[in-house]
């Protein structure tokens, strides 16, 4: 039996992808850091546009974690969307909590920052310009890892990025399956296909829920953006180093509702404990499923052990959907399983 979540380790849950007052969120924050509390999220990635701001103090030590990032942006910047393109973001969640070193950087592309802001920034040094390709695309990604960023191409649907372009990217971290202001306020926010499409070139790339939070909309609203979208995570704490560790290593799996408690490989089956879910469903590269449904008239289901047919071709991945239709999504997992991979640690 292979624990592909850790086991004996607690269980936290993070935003990674937040505007505040900032850019051109309605929230300082301080306000964001009291919602996603009484929420149970007690780690936030501050992902303001263009620009990175060290939030540091508001981190508590085992309360509440600020992660460090931001958001670029292409063709947008340039107004090119105004032409009919699609435009990309790209999130960069910083290693550590002081690295404010900027990629791809020009003062006037910040257009959300104040000018005193923009010229004290610092940066690599390297301009790559902020067209929408492949090239231009995998540049700045490569530039932001060396730097110190994990990278992730968020609301995918939203951007109405082509099949073409998502193929050929290289280099990327995490992709957006769920986005709650892009659900919210786009209603595009069918990003599963794209991430299978995306899997297919980049067999490793993690699988994130945020919120992209902008509105001021209160708890409850049916335009409220926050707390609909998150990762729960596994580590020893919320320390700045444990959240990165626990990214890095895929220690988590992403989430609109539902909760996987466990998820094991055992044999030729893939076992899973859940809170209750209407569906569970297991995907391959293939088209090939497996799938466990519960029946109209009879319980939820709270385990399961889903066969991985013979033709089956990683990588794998389960989606859980509950009544209300809130779903939650492992992250890829290789198949056949690598004979060597060592036991997650308990």
């Amino acid at each position: 039996m292979i624990d592909l979540l850790p086991t004996g380790l607690p269980a936290f849950k993070a935003n990674l992808h937040t505007h505040s007052t900032f850019s051109d969120g309605a929230l300082t924050p301080g306000e964001l850091k009291a919602f996603y509390l009484s929420q149970g999220i007690s780690v936030v990635a501050f992902t303001d546009h263009e620009m990175l701001h060290n939030h540091s103090e508001l981190t508590e030590p085992g309360v509440f974690t600020a992660l460090t990032g931001y958001e670029l942006g292409f063709n947008d910047v340039l107004r090119l969307d105004k032409h009919g393109l699609p435009i990309v973001h790209l999130n960069l969640l910083a290693r550590r909590p002081d690295l404010l070193t900027h990629v791809n950087f020009r003062p006037e592309w910040c257009w959300a920052s104040s000018r005193a802001h923009r010229e004290a920034a610092r940066s690599n040094g390297i301009v790559r310009g902020r067209f929408a390709d492949a090239a231009t695309l995998n540049a700045t990604i490569a530039d932001a890892r060396e730097v110190g960023f994990l990278v992730t191409l968020n609301h995918p649907a939203w951007s109405l990025i082509p099949e073409s372009l998502l193929t050929a990217l290289t280099g990327l971290w995490g992709f957006e399956i769920y986005n709650t202001s892009a659900h919210i306020n786009g209603g595009s926010n069918d990003c599963g296909q794209l991430y299978d499409t995306a899997l297919r070139t980049q067999p490793h790339l993690c699988c994130i829920a945020a919120d992209d939070t902008h509105l001021k909309a209160p708890c409850g609203h049916p335009r409220c953006d926050r707390g609909r979208g998150w990762v729960t995570f596994f580590a020893p704490d919320i320390e700045y180093a444990s959240v990165i560790t626990a990214l890095e290593q895929a220690h988590f799996y992403a989430s609109n509702g539902p909760e996987i408690t466990s998820l094991r490989i055992d044999g030729t089956f893939l076992r899973v404990t859940c809170s209750p879910v209407r569906s569970i469903y297991l995907r391959s590269s293939d088209r090939r499923v497996s799938s466990v449904l519960a029946s109209p008239s009879g319980p939820l289901i709270t385990e399961a052990a889903l066969r991985i047919k013979n033709a089956m071709t990683g990588p794998l991945r389960l989606i859980l959907t509950d009544e209300q239709g809130r779903q939650a999504w492992t992250n890829p997992i290789p198949w056949p399983y690598p004979a060597a991979a060592e036991p997650l640690p308990a």
